[in-house]
């Protein structure tokens, strides 16, 4: 069996505002270094042989206390683990989307061929992350435990790539900052073990405000 961990990085301020994040390079809150750190004790003393990350600061800060907690473990820097570019949406309130765009942003989070304006289709998204999953998992060993530390968009295009859950469906699957989703392959076979898991977290848990 083949375990794939997929990890949302903790809250930043964009998270905590309500806006669409997309490509901003946050870093995280005081509460989201929490969130790190609760997640790091979570994997520490368990069997990690590689850890990947998006590079954008969010998913890396959260990538480098998890790494600290499994004793230094090479953190792997993958662009294709970049969140969605959400283009002319992104640093805009979800609220202020509501009242002016709701059926553009719908339609662009539904229909997956459908382009942000000056920013990524949710196809584009899912063509790079299924690409990068694809080369770190073909030729992992039986028994391997990988960990994907990246963002809401990464981990919904996962579920697509891995278990077949369409691209226009996936964006309806509710992630919390900082949860772990498990997925593991056997006998050829994906499939998604625990999803949006906070367990973890017990009081750090944020609520779930934005879509990406």
């Amino acid at each position: 069996m083949i375990t794939l961990y997929a990890v949302r990085h903790g809250e930043t301020d964009y998270n905590q505002e309500d806006r669409v994040q997309g490509s901003h390079d946050s870093r995280l809150t005081e509460f989201g270094r929490a969130q790190a750190r609760a997640l790091a004790e979570r994997f520490r003393g368990k069997k990690v042989d590689a850890l990947f990350s998006s590079p954008l600061k969010r998913a890396l800060e959260t990538a480098e206390t998890i790494s600290a907690a499994l004793g230094g473990l090479e953190i792997n820097v993958n662009e294709d683990f970049h969140e969605l570019r959400c283009g002319e949406f992104e640093g805009v309130l979800y609220e202020e989307i509501k009242r002016t765009r709701w059926e553009e942003f719908l339609t662009w989070l539904r229909e997956p061929d459908v382009q942000a304006p000056g920013g990524e289709s949710m196809n584009q998204l899912y063509s790079r992350v299924s690409s990068a999953l694809k080369e770190i998992l073909t030729d992992a060993p039986d028994g391997s435990n990988i960990a994907v530390v990246g963002h809401a968009g990464v981990v919904r295009m996962t579920l697509a790539a891995l278990v077949g859950v369409p691209v226009g469906v996936s964006t309806s699957f509710s992630l919390t900052n900082a949860s772990v989703s498990i997925f593991n392959r056997r006998r050829s076979r994906w499939t998604c073990h625990v999803w949006n898991d906070t367990s973890h977290l017990g009081e750090l848990e944020g609520e779930v405000k934005s879509v990406l």
